[in-house]
């Protein structure tokens, strides 16, 4: 399935992990439980961790609310931006995949600009 047909995965940016990265992944789950924290924003969409989440769907593990973040009142711009930003740090990823990325953003970083813009004026 194509996440990004999924509203579920609408700040799934990045695509799907490639097998060998999945099985690294779900391998280190298991052994360490759930590392980094599941980002959500307050309607429960996940914006950073669907991997993990559907990982430890898969292994039958429960994600405790220690695991789980949960960001409140954010644009959606923002949200966006926060799901970049987490995998950005993450990921390994070429300088044209980059390209493609900050491509895909810049109308959050305009949305970003002009609230800021917005903000100031009031």
């Amino acid at each position: 399935m194509d996440s990004n047909s999924d509203n579920r995965y609408k700040y799934q940016l990045f695509g799907e992990l490639s097998p060998q990265e999945y099985e690294d992944l779900k391998a280190g789950i298991q052994a360490n439980g759930i590392e980094s924290p599941i980002v959500m924003d307050d309607t429960g969409q996940i914006i950073d961790g669907f991997h993990r989440a559907k990982i430890a769907d898969e292994l039958g593990i429960v994600i405790g609310p220690d695991k789980i973040s949960v960001k409140h009142d954010l644009p959606e711009h923002e949200k966006y931006l926060l799901a970049a930003s987490y995998n950005l740090g993450r990921r390994h990823l070429n300088d044209d995949q980059k390209a493609l990325i900050g491509r895909a953003l810049k109308p959050h970083f305009a949305a970003r600009a002009a609230a800021n813009s917005a903000a100031n004026l009031s």
